[in-house]
């Protein structure tokens, strides 16, 4: 009869290195793309507001100009007398 042999022994051994050269990395890049993220949220408009980006309407009324005239006139008036009063007095003191 055969010699069977089964008395085999196989020893495997794996080594698994721990390497942490690209950790750091995916880190930051995950802050930028969580960053991105929350600006294109606001930019975007995520809470719903209204942008105003619809129909406009402005009405912008002038300031009633009567009398303005007037008023401009008397004021002119009144600098001139001024003008003359102080150059009388001027002229009178020097005498």
């Amino acid at each position: 009869m055969a010699d069977n042999n089964r008395d085999t022994h196989v020893t495997r051994e794996t080594h698994v290195e721990k390497s942490r050269s690209g950790s750091g990395m995916a880190f930051i890049l995950g802050g930028v793309v969580v960053a991105v993220l929350v600006i294109a949220y606001f930019v975007f408009g995520g809470n719903g507001a209204d942008t105003g980006a619809g129909d406009t309407n402005v009405n912008v009324e002038a300031p009633a100009v009567e009398g303005a005239a007037d008023d401009a006139a008397n004021a002119v008036e009144g600098a001139a007398e001024s003008a003359g009063d102080a150059a009388e007095e001027a002229t009178d003191g020097a005498n």
